[in-house]
This record gives C-alpha cells, structure tokens and sequence, in this order.
C-alpha cells in the first residue's frame, strides 16, 4: 500500500484581521458642507387591482440618485398601510430643525374633496368615508413635517396614475392641486392636478421619474431649475400629454449637487453681510424698528463674532432710541438722550442733541460735560461743540476748563466700521477644498451603481440582508483535472500521484526544472525534498514540502476554503439573517463565516429599508458589525 506523506512544512497563517464597522442609517457622502439631508422613498405596485410596472423599480432608482447627492435614504417597497404609518412616523422624528426632508412616492393616488391620499397596496374601500381610512393622506405628511422645521421640505408625488379606485364621484382622476404648506415647502407632482400620468409599462422607469433620474444628477443646478428642466422633459417626450406641476414657497438657493465653489448658505457670509446691509438701509431711512429686527436676524447667525458684537450694540441703541423717542412730536428729556447716547458714543450728533438740550433746560454744567466729550468726536461734530464751548466760556468757567483740558476721541461709527463673520474661514476652507478638487474625497458607503436585485424581504420584523455585490468580469472557475499520466524524466526519477481535496487545484512543483499540473496529476521527480505550491480559486494558497522516496509516491492535501467571520450586532437584536436571498437559522447576535467578497448590506424593518452600506471582507478577517436604528 502506498504510504501518505506528513506535511513537513505548512504555510504560516496570521492571525485574523480585525475591524469594527458601526452601521446606522448612512448617504453617500456628497460635497463637504452640505446640511443634513433625509429622504423618504415609497414605491407601490403590487396592487392586487390594477398593479403598476414600475412604482418600486422607480423607488429603488431614486434611492440610489438621492444617496449618490449625500442622501440617507430610508426605502419602502410595497408597503401596507400600516407599514406607510410606521415608516412616515420613524421618518418624521428624524428630521431636525434646519436638516433637509424629501419624501418621493411612486403609486397609485386620488383625490378626494380636494384633498391627495396615497394608496397602500392593501387599500379596499367601497366609499369616500372608508377611502379616506384606508389611505394615507398627503397633507398629514406635508404638516408633521412642518412641525420639525426643516429650512427645506421636498415633497415629490409620482402619484397621478390612471387612478382605479373610483369609488364614488367625488375620487377623482390625478391629483388635486397642493398647496405649499407653509415656509421652505417645495411639491412636485408628475403631472397638472386633475391629470394623469404614464407609469411607462415599457421601459424601467415611469416618464416623470426618468427625467428626473437625468436630471438630478446635473451639477449647480438649483431646486426650480432642475424640475423646470423635467418639466421640458417630460413635456417633449409625451408630446405634451404630461405636464409636471410645481408649487413652491422656498425663497432660498438649494442644489441637489451644488457647484464646485457653492458656499452652504448656513456658513456664507456674504448673507450676512446682505443682512447687515439691509439694517443699514432701514437705519438710514429711519426706520428704526425695520432695522433692529435685522439687527437681530443677523446677531442669531453671527454670535460671537464682530458682526455679532455690532449687530447687539446696534439694536441695543435703537430699541432704546426708539423707546424715548417713539415719534417725532415726542420731546424727548435730556437725561433720557444723554443715557441712549451713552450706549453708543461714536453717534456724536445725538451727544449733540443731548447737550443742547441740557443747555436749553438751564443745566449748562451737564450741556458742558457733554460739549467737553464731543470734542473727540469728527471734524464736524468737534469743531461745532468747541464752538459752543467757546461762548459759553465768556459765562462759565467751567467751559473754559473744558476747552483747556485735554479730551479722548470717540470710537469710530459702527454703521462705517468693517465688522468680519465668524464664517470667514470656514468659507475659505471650502473653497481651498473646491479648487484641489472639484468634490472632495469623501469616503462612500455604497459606490454609486451598486443595488440590490432581491426584492424586500417578506418576514415581518427586522431583517439583516446579505447580497454578494458580483464581480466584474468572468468568475474564475476551477480548472478541469489533468489526467493522471506520468511526465518524461530521468530513469531514477520517481513517478508521484498528486491529488487534492477538492480537486483542480495547481501545484507547481520545484525539481530541476520547474513542473506544474492540475490534480489529480501525477509527475516524474528526483528521489528528495521538494518545495511545492498549491493554488485554487476559492482557497487559500499553501506551500508544502514533499519528500519523495520509492515508498512515498502518492501525496494527498486538504485545501483551506477561503473565509472571513462576521460578528453581527443589531440593535434591536433579534433580528432574522437573510444571505444572498435565503433565512438562515441564526438571528442577531450571530457569527458567520463567509467566502471573502463585496457584501451588500441592508439592515430592514420588514418593508422598510433604514441603512444600507458595503461590506467587504477579506481572507482571514474578522468584521464586527453594529447595526443601529438610529
């Protein structure tokens, strides 16, 4: 019987890699500086009347455009009315105040006493009364979102399909007409109000949504001007049969992908110097309170800065001013424009107006004190009170005092001073960043393209999905084996059966010259120790030394499939294992073994989806994976 050779030498094997990776809901990264922007994506047609073709097809297509412009998406396919209420609530309290909200939804919608509803695909109803119950309606969405103050609501409805749902005259077909629905409110919808759209059963994606796929993804772009550009779209390719309808009350600049050298109005200070330029234009006009609310606005943005120091001594003044003074029959007292004068010195003329004041009250010490001060005012305003001081000096001593005592200039007027926004630097930043490159490297969770095939799970509950991201270009396959026959070598060479488990593999052989076959295989090699190397795809690559003597000529080897662990976390845990479209046994907490690849990973409370990011996992690697909900 032939004997096994023992391996005298195995490859070492390091030990494992290890990474932690926290996964929450994330966006691809878009240009640095952008505020945070969320997006709720629903697409609906599995409606057991009248499905549609492609309502979920353009629900995943947006997801992916939103993501690639710094999006976190949260998707929901298919989605009951029950499952629509979760997913608008959970939406809803994430948003925060100033953060970006989209919603899209692509379905079937009506119209009821005017007022739009969403349909889930679970709707029935015979009557107006139950419709309304058995859908959800637009403008509870538009309001809960109002109540978060977001600077920004997008509210686009691919809702204006060929409605079926007619349950009495008053459902009727495409959408009513929506109102904005209060500051920083955008809608879009497919189509004109009253009218109905194309869900294009022969191509991808409904009419509406393929222009606005093409669209969104144009550079510096702003908000009207890219659905201004739908509009034409759709518009040209339906011959005018489809028109889209906007309804805005958005007065701000908000890009999807802005240009290379955009400035986040949050952090521009050229806004805050259009700012300051309207209190000075309401100051110079007289208009006092107009001013001081400027003053104001522009204080809350510029806190400690100089802008900010100038905007509250500003306003500080003119409140005061305006409180002695409401109107001009109003006379106001001395000491009441001596104390606002005080607050602000460099406004010399109303020193001016407290002094002679004082003097016409007969109090010609205080008019002097104040006269003494406003000989550090400007040209003008000094030589007016040395003037006066020169008069009364024939009169009083103390005048003359003054005009022989030595004086401080007043401060210079803020309404000439130049003031710097504490967004300076940040602005400079960005742009240095901008003129490197035109979109900062940022890493991205999820390259752009990538998207799952699977449809959304069916398990009620949380779900984690596995989906191994395909390879580009051909797989590697396994080589057919080489039949089992001896090569040409020397008489006292000694003819060796090379086999593996699994078989196929390459082994490269070093004897005096180099050999190589696939297993099982058989070589001609000198009696002695020989280096050997093993490759096969899927395995890892060893490296064994063979000694070969007339009693040791058949070698087996057990090859090491290639592996990486996942130590999957969830928060909630508990949740079910989904790899490559299959319910795996275990639930969260769980450790997987899996081949090394590019892993598509989402993590689903049943028919939404709240995060979703690559994994890639290496040969002996170990990846701690936290799932968060939040």
């Amino acid at each position: 019987m032939l004997s096994i050779l023992t391996l005298l030498l195995v490859a070492q094997i390091p030990p494992p890699v290890q990474r932690d990776l926290e996964v929450v809901p994330v966006s691809m990264s878009g240009p640095a500086g952008l505020e945070r922007r969320r997006a709720l994506i629903i697409g609906n047609d599995r409606y057991p009347t009248a499905p549609l073709a492609n309502a979920s097809n353009d629900a995943r297509s947006v997801a992916e455009v939103l993501a690639e412009t710094g999006f976190e998406t949260m998707l929901v396919e298919n989605g009951t009315l029950q499952e629509l209420e979760r997913a608008i609530a959970r939406f809803v309290e994430r948003v925060q105040e100033n953060e970006v909200a989209l919603v899209f939804y692509a379905g079937h919608g009506f119209q009821i006493d005017g007022e739009n509803y969403l349909v889930p695909i679970d709707f029935k109803s015979d009557d107006p009364a139950s419709a309304k119950f058995s859908s959800y309606p637009a403008n509870r969405l538009i309001d809960s979102l109002a109540a978060r103050g977001p600077k920004l609501q997008v509210f686009i409805l691919d809702a204006c399909r060929n409605n079926p749902f007619r349950v009495s005259r008053n459902v009727g077909g495409g959408l009513a007409m929506m109102g904005a629905g209060g500051k920083g409110t955008f809608i879009a919808l497919a189509t004109a109000p009253g009218s109905t759209a194309s869900d294009n059963p022969n191509g991808s994606n409904g009419l509406f949504t393929s222009a606005l796929l093409k669209v969104v993804r144009k550079k510096a772009l702003g908000l009207t001007e890219i659905f201004d550009e739908v509009k034409r779209e759709v518009s040209l390719a339906s011959n005018d049969a489809q028109r889209p309808w906007t309804n805005s009350d958005f007065g701000g600049k908000w890009y999807f992908l802005p240009p290379d050298d955009y400035i986040p109005e949050e952090i521009d200070p050229a806004l805050s110097l259009r700012i300051l330029e309207q209190a000075r234009g309401s100051q110079r006009q007289g208009f006092g309170e107009d001013a001081a609310r400027y003053y104001d606005q522009l204080l809350l943005r510029e806190r400690e800065s100089e802008l900010g120091n100038l905007a509250k001594v500003e306003a500080t003044f003119l409140r005061a001013l305006y409180k002695v003074r409401p109107n001009m029959e109003a006379a106001p007292t001395p000491e009441s424009l001596e104390s606002v004068w005080n607050l602000l010195p460099s406004r010399a003329i109303l020193g001016m107006e407290a002094a002679s004041a004082y003097l016409v009250a007969s109090d010609a010490q205080k008019g002097i004190g104040i006269l003494s001060r406003l000989r550090g005012a400007d040209k003008d305003i000094a030589f007016k009170s040395t003037e006066m001081l020169q008069e009364l000096a024939k009169v009083f001593p103390s005048a003359a005092k003054a005009l022989s005592s030595s004086f401080q200039a007043l401060p210079p007027d803020p309404m000439v001073a130049t003031a710097h926004s504490r967004f300076e630097g940040m602005a400079q930043k960005l742009l240095a960043e901008a003129a490197l490159k035109a979109r900062p490297a940022t890493p991205e969770p999820l390259p752009a393209g990538v998207k799952s095939s699977l449809p959304p799970p069916t398990i009620q509950g949380w779900v984690v999905r596995l989906e191994t991201i395909p390879e580009d270009g051909p797989r590697p396959t396994e080589a057919d084996p080489t039949p089992v026959v001896p090569l040409a070598g020397k008489p006292s060479d000694i003819t060796v059966t090379l086999k593996t488990v699994p078989e196929g593999a390459k082994i490269t052989v070093e004897d005096t010259v180099s050999q190589t076959c696939t297993t099982p295989c058989a070589l001609k090699l000198a009696p002695g120790r020989h280096p050997a190397t093993l490759t096969l795809a899927s395995f890892r690559t060893e490296a064994k030394i063979m000694m070969v003597t007339k009693t040791d000529t058949e070698f087996n080897f057990d090859l090491t499939r290639k592996s990486g662990q996942l130590l999957i976390d969830s928060v909630p845990d508990k949740a079910y294992i989904e790899v490559d479209g299959k319910i795996i046994e275990e639930k969260t907490p769980a450790k997987l073994a899996l081949p090394p690849a590019n892993y598509l990973l989402s993590y689903w409370d049943g028919q939404i989806r709240v995060s979703q990011r690559k994994i890639t996992l290496q040969d002996n690697e170990i990846v701690r994976l936290k799932l968060l909900t939040n």
